[in-house]
């Protein structure tokens, strides 16, 4: 299936045990094959607290997760993991940093 950025920029985002952490924001994409890898993700406020993420004071913090973690893309986006597992998923991400240089990741 293919689906235009556009129609899902500022999705919800939420865990497979009904979290809401924040929006769609972006993705980053493999520029060699032009694929997704990841989706940057606008924390709210419960998802800066669920994820131990810290926003400035004018900006929430973004994160990246790899699209593997995606159930659904309907009304909202569905991840396949719980709250729990996104941290640690977040936290292999910024360990790993398989080449990605995004500003503030």
């Amino acid at each position: 299936m293919v689906i235009e950025f556009a129609s899902v920029v500022k999705k919800q985002i939420l865990t497979n045990d009904g979290k809401d952490i924040g929006v769609l924001s972006g993705c980053i994409a493999d520029e060699s094959g032009w694929s997704v890898t990841h989706l940057l993700v606008e924390l709210n406020k419960s998802g800066e607290e669920l994820l131990g993420q810290k926003g400035g004071m004018l900006k929430s913090a973004s994160v990246a997760i790899k699209i593997d973690v995606i159930k659904t893309v309907s009304d909202v986006v569905m991840l396949n993991v719980g709250s729990g597992e996104l941290k640690d998923h977040i936290e292999q991400i910024k360990s790993d940093k398989k080449g990605l240089s995004i500003p503030g990741f």
